[in-house]
């Protein structure tokens, strides 16, 4: 072995050390789930969406299906929530128009409250953690 004794120990130090900084300053992300209702009903489909409040102030969004959502990669820290429904595509236009053939109606989309759409109006706020959470039950009124 070459080199003086103390140089062994630094490096170990050194190397020690830069694991646990690059292991405490990435990025962490948490899974948030949940269940959202309009008038104490499911929502049936529409979009959550968590906006970070610290840093570049990322857009994290999944999608509301009779009621439940996972959300997953969310940076943690304090966030914003806003709710926005699903537009349906336009029914397919009847090419035997007038020969018999009923149309299909078009679902309507839900009708989320304009304020809940927006995340500085929607007065929903969630702190994000790392791993798996599961929030309270969001309440939408008209």
């Amino acid at each position: 072995m070459s080199g003086f004794p103390w140089q062994r120990g630094s490096s170990l130090l050194l190397a020690s050390m830069l694991l646990a900084v690059l292991a405490g300053c990435g990025p962490r992300f948490g899974t948030v789930s949940g269940e959202v209702k309009l008038k104490g009903q499911p929502v049936a489909n529409a979009v959550i969406k968590f906006q970070t409040q610290a840093g570049k102030k990322v857009v994290m969004q999944g999608t509301i299906a009779d009621g439940k959502f996972v959300v997953s990669g969310v940076p943690v820290g304090p966030a914003k929530i806003s709710i926005q429904p699903i537009t349906p595509p336009p029914p397919p236009k009847d090419k035997d128009k007038g020969k018999g053939v009923p149309k299909t109606a078009s679902p309507a989309a839900p009708t989320i409250p304009a304020k809940y759409q927006k995340f500085d109006s929607s007065g929903l706020e969630h702190t994000v953690t790392s791993g798996e959470q599961t929030i309270p039950t969001i309440d939408l009124q008209p």
